[in-house]
């Protein structure tokens, strides 16, 4: 709900209830569920905290039950219920406890937080820092090549003619690989060598000619102008409003006019965007895909084909 399009000084009014109600009401309907915006915790707070607390409820009754013990006496830490000496952990009582329905849930008190709102480490920022941690442009796999693509700089076009000759003349580089625009992505080349750094070469000499969209251009500059032009006009969308500032206009002494505009930024990972994939010749079942033919022969000896894109 935190990406609902209210000001923070609207918290707790009619107007914010019914818009939160409403969208809640249409994504359960839906079977929506969505995280995104960095609303995560304050979307799902109220739920998650009840589905903590049925869990535990139901652990609960479940170890009451094993144990002898009345409920309320029972004490809940590190993954254990304990009472009377004795104490079992959440595994033992899972299967007992998925069956029960416990007949009232109560939330955890704010007082009786252990972990929320006390300060944590993150438990990946020694490897990090030392340069142990393994990402996905780490993997190293027998006779595996790799590829560095080159996409359209601009939405929507296409590489209408390249020249790959210069790039496939560098010792190391394979071949050339036409990208259509799969998943709403822009289309390019990449291309394929036996290391990251024949890859990349072989990318910077790709001598391409990039066609627009077929509906008409559109680039940064033209965004930017006609973005420009919408909020000097006093168009768009007010996300607040306090005030009148056309009568304070009116009675200023002075007045200072600045137009502010940031650059469009990639909400991307710090991490250059890779995957790791196998190729392997199909079994007899399901006969042979066209993907494993399309990539056969990219290299003279037998292998089994390592594509890493990055």
């Amino acid at each position: 709900m935190a990406s609902l399009p209210f000001h923070p000084n609207q918290d707790g009014s009619n107007l914010v209830k019914t818009g939160e109600w409403m969208t809640g009401k249409l994504a359960r309907e839906l079977g929506v569920i969505v995280t995104g915006g960095s609303s995560s915790v304050a979307d799902a707070w109220g739920p998650v905290r009840l589905a903590a607390a049925t869990v535990r409820a139901q652990l609960s009754a479940a170890a009451s039950a094993k144990l002898g013990m009345p409920a309320e006496q029972l004490q809940f830490d590190a993954g254990k219920i304990s009472g009377g000496g004795k104490s079992i952990n959440f595994a033992a009582l899972a299967a007992d406890a998925a069956s029960i329905k416990p007949a009232q849930v109560q939330v955890k008190e704010s007082k009786a937080f252990k972990l929320i709102g006390k300060p944590a480490q993150r438990t990946d920022i020694p490897s990090k820092v030392n340069g142990t941690a393994q990402f996905g442009l780490d993997v190293r796999l027998p006779e595996m090549v790799y590829a560095a693509v080159k996409l359209c700089p601009m939405l929507g076009g296409s590489a209408g003619s390249f020249d790959s000759s210069a790039a496939l003349k560098i010792k190391g580089v394979e071949r050339v690989v036409q990208l259509p625009p799969l998943g709403g992505g822009t289309a390019g080349l990449a291309v394929i060598g036996q290391t990251t750094w024949h890859a990349r070469q072989g990318a910077a000499a790709l001598d391409v000619q990039w066609q627009q969209r077929p509906t008409g251009a559109l680039d940064s500059v033209t965004i930017e102008a006609e973005l420009k032009a919408v909020a000097i006009a006093g168009g768009g969308f007010a996300f607040h409003s306090r005030g009148d500032a056309d009568a304070a206009e009116k009675t200023a002494v002075r007045t200072v006019e600045a137009l502010y505009d940031a650059p469009y930024m990639a909400h991307a990972t710090l991490e250059p965007m890779n995957c790791t994939a196998q190729l392997k010749k199909a079994s007899s079942r399901f006969g042979r895909p066209h993907r494993c033919r399309k990539w056969r022969g990219m290299r003279r000896r037998k292998w089994r084909a390592l594509i890493k894109t990055m």
